[in-house]
């Protein structure tokens, strides 16, 4: 029995101790409604016959206001239909009048979805509390607009009382909240005493069965051939059935997360596209710093045909630049062929990726052209000088001991990182050249709003030139896209020629989907059936039509800025710019096809046994069906003036992309030359 300690206070005549200030209660979130009243279903508890793991539904009078009972920052606004407690579909605020004004054209969850459900079709918002933290809100009706970006202050009207979810027939908010993109407690913020229940902590480094790792690799053979629709656009259905039927028989024993995951994507590599990926749930945390990685003292890559050191550390620095004959006695010339045989991380057939891949392939990954228990490997050079160089495995143990002892890796490669990490921003490079830089497509209103406002200003101005630059940009969403090309498009256009899906209703796969029902089985209900093909497609006068913003609209000359890293909707940027003849593009090859790309309606596929989740484009968008000399199929966006990459541009401040871009402006050179 554990030993007690207990405080007695005695009170003397006449004496009283101070009254102990209880801690105030966080704001509840609906107006008129006493703190920790009108709770409708905690985490753990049944709606129907689903369980709730992580919402808190909360009740009130039809109309009270919500407030918000935290500071943040606001992140996405849209309106949200909840059609299980598991998966949900998205609209904006335009689909969602046609749809009160009956004139939405119904497909997907909407056929599923009775008129007098439309009502739980409410306003979604997701504030940010803190780096890590995000706390979500369903179940809103508007009530003054609301921007991403905008600061909340608690007390703050989010909007109105609405209806959350299908299930519950009175007025309601769902609340949750996720740490570190993880389902956390809504509860306890809120000063209530919570009922959730953290989630089995996961160890994917623990072995998986044979049997049960070919169960999953089943499930995972069956999502792809169901679900994705350019499974064999740049690798044939014999290849493909070949690498499926090989990576079934190298499991052989057992294997964790990340081994299995490894050997899954040796097939996922070969299919070629960037939006098909596994979801890399597991790699944060305890069981990472465990894994063990390879460093080794001197990393090289190749400038075109020639290998050279590119990165050492101290010790090393003297052979930084140069150039490499042969490691190990094999010529580089032959290890370049070998490592292209292994890489296969870029997308359709485009080639600015791989040279990308190239300059960067550092030694690890040629260690597997020479497995060695001791890790040492024998470099010659050009000239003739030659040195031995041994790689060291660390864990979380020597991790820090190795880094203090030799130092960081020179040159650094935080240049590079930065750029990914950089904010839009726009400014005037000289009175007659603006320049716009677009971080991502996943702008917030307010970062959106404030482009559209630069435009219009430099168009009042008469500004003669517009650099726009989508390099290092991954993407984001189409809405924005179509907002921003719509700051220079002449005439009016569209993101896609037509859209091909496998399938118009069943997908037995999604019974391992996390984001959709294994019941529902519709989504694609409006396509029609190829004449010549067993696909199903979209054609363009069913897709959006978008045209130049009548207020914010350059006219001038514009220069787009990209590089294999331009992905997604930075990709489509620049094809737009090319299609419509809106401007000249300087820079590399775009990290996306011109022709094709798979970025919409994704099936998220986890793996019962190993935990592994899988990615899954459903969607074909097509962006251009005519034959392009420039654009040969599988290729990116080609540039009107190439830029080379050079290592140097990956570790210095130094920019002839953008220094390639004021020399043509300088030139006089434009679209129409």
């Amino acid at each position: 029995m554990k030993n007690v300690l207990m405080a007695f206070v005695v009170l003397m005549p006449g004496l009283t101790l101070p009254a102990q200030k209880e801690p105030d209660k966080p704001i509840w979130p609906i107006a008129g409604e006493q703190h920790g009243s009108h709770i409708i279903c905690k985490p753990q508890m049944y709606l129907g016959d689903e369980l709730n793991k992580n919402y808190l539904f909360l009740g009130g009078i039809e109309g009270a206001f919500v407030v918000s009972p935290f500071d943040g920052e606001l992140g996405f606004v849209h309106y949200t239909y909840n059609y299980s407690l598991e998966a949900s579909e998205a609209f904006n605020e335009e689909a969602v009048k046609a749809i009160k004004e009956g004139t939405f054209k119904k497909s997907g969850v909407m056929n599923k979805i009775s008129i007098n459900d439309y009502k739980y079709i409410s306003l979604s918002l997701r504030i940010k509390v803190s780096p890590n933290e995000i706390i979500s809100f369903d179940g809103l009706e508007k009530f003054h607009d609301l921007k991403s970006g905008m600061m909340i202050k608690k007390g703050d009207t989010l909007g109105r009382l609405s209806y959350s979810y299908k299930a519950i027939r009175e007025p309601s908010i769902s609340i949750a909240r996720s740490l570190n993109s993880r389902d956390a407690d809504p509860m306890t913020p809120l000063g209530l005493i919570t009922t959730f229940i953290n989630p089995a902590e996961w160890d994917p480094l623990k072995k998986r069965t044979v049997v049960d790792l070919k169960e999953d690799f089943a499930i995972f053979r069956k999502s792809l051939e169901e679900g994705h629709p350019g499974l064999y656009d740049y690798i044939t259905k014999q290849e493909l059935d070949s690498l499926f039927d090989k990576a079934l028989t190298d499991i052989k024993e057992p294997l964790n997360a990340f081994e299995f995951r490894n050997l899954l994507s040796q097939v996922t590599s070969r299919i070629r596209d960037h939006h098909l990926y596994f979801i890399k749930d597991f790699d944060q945390g305890k069981a990472y710093l465990n894994d063990q990685m390879t460093l080794f003292p001197i990393y090289c890559g190749w400038e075109e045909d020639t290998l050279r050191v590119t990165r050492t550390i101290k010790k090393y620095q003297s052979y930084l630049g140069r150039a490499i004959e042969r490691i190990n006695g094999v010529p580089a010339i032959v290890l370049k062929q070998k490592v292209a045989e292994r890489r296969h991380a870029g997308e359709g057939n485009i080639q600015s990726f791989d040279d990308f891949m190239f300059i960067t392939v550092w030694l690890n990954i040629l260690h597997g052209f020479f497995p060695s228990p001791t890790m040492s490997y024998s470099f010659t050079f050009q000239d003739g000088d030659s040195i031995n160089v041994t790689g060291t495995v660390l864990t979380s143990k020597n991790r820090d001991a190795y880094k203090k002892a030799n130092g960081p890796l020179l040159p650094n490669m935080s240049v590079y990182n930065n750029k990914f990490r950089r904010t839009s921003c726009y400014k005037m490079l000289n009175d007659s050249t603006a320049f716009v830089d677009i971080s991502t497509f996943d702008l917030s209103t307010v970062a959106r709003d404030s482009i559209i406002e630069f435009i219009r200003q430099i168009e009042k101005q008469s500004v003669q030139n517009l650099i726009i630059d989508v390099r290092y940009n991954y993407g984001g969403s189409s809405i924005t896209l179509a907002d921003l090309f719509a700051l220079v498009a002449q005439k009016p256009f569209r993101q896609a020629e037509k859209q091909i899906v496998n399938y118009k209703s069943t997908y037995p796969f999604f019974e391992f989907a996390t984001n959709y029902s294994k019941d529902f089985n519709s989504i694609f209900d409006n396509f029609l059936k190829l004449e010549n093909g067993e696909e199903y497609y979209l054609p363009a006068d069913s897709l959006p039509l978008y045209f130049p913003n009548d207020s914010a609209n350059f006219s001038g000359n514009v220069y787009v800025l990209a590089n294999e890293h331009s992905s997604s909707a930075a990709s489509l940027f620049a094809a737009l710019i090319y299609k419509y003849h809106r401007g000249l593009i300087i820079g590399r090859e775009t990290g996306n096809p011109y022709h094709q790309m798979f970025a919409e309606n994704y099936a998220d596929v986890r793996f019962p046994h190993s935990g592994v989740m899988l990615h899954i484009p459903l969607v074909k968008i097509v962006f251009d069906t005519l034959p392009q000399d420039r654009m040969p199929f599988g290729r990116g966006v080609i540039p009107d003036h190439e830029i080379p990459l050079k290592f140097s541009e990956l570790v210095t401040e130094a920019d002839p992309t953008l220094d390639k871009a004021l020399e043509l402006i300088n030139a006089g050179k434009k679209i129409s030359d």
